[in-house]
């Protein structure tokens, strides 16, 4: 593996390790709630969050020859930022929006490239 894609696979790692943490949050705040699909949902979130390290960083730590070209690499990089910013964290958010009925909703997570995912002050 390239070096510059180490990189990117941190900041990656680290965007998805933030939407984790917010989906923990958001499933202690409906723990018991009862509702099949906002569970559906949750356990889909927490899909979605596992496959960027179970199938993208896991092609990318696989050996073949010749050895994947930084173009190849980059490819699946794109890909698992895409499965992130386009399915996980806009249901990681929908969620958030869901527990926090009551309160005002938190502002969204910006789009790439900045992954710019929120903090809850809870």
């Amino acid at each position: 593996m390239h070096p510059e894609t180490r990189k990117e696979i941190e900041r990656i790692r680290t965007a998805a390790g933030i939407a984790e943490e917010q989906l923990a949050r958001v499933r202690k705040q409906l723990n018991g709630n009862g509702d099949e699909y906002v569970n559906g949902l949750v356990n889909q979130a927490s899909r979605w969050l596992s496959e960027i390290e179970s199938i993208f960083f896991a092609r990318l730590r696989e050996e073949q020859e010749p050895r994947k070209s930084i173009r190849d690499e980059y490819a699946i990089i794109h890909a698992a930022e895409d499965h992130l910013n386009a399915l996980a964290v806009p249901l990681v958010n929908h969620l958030r929006d869901l527990a926090a009925k009551d309160r005002p909703s938190p502002t969204p997570v910006t789009a790439y490239p900045s992954l710019a995912i929120q903090h809850d002050p809870d």
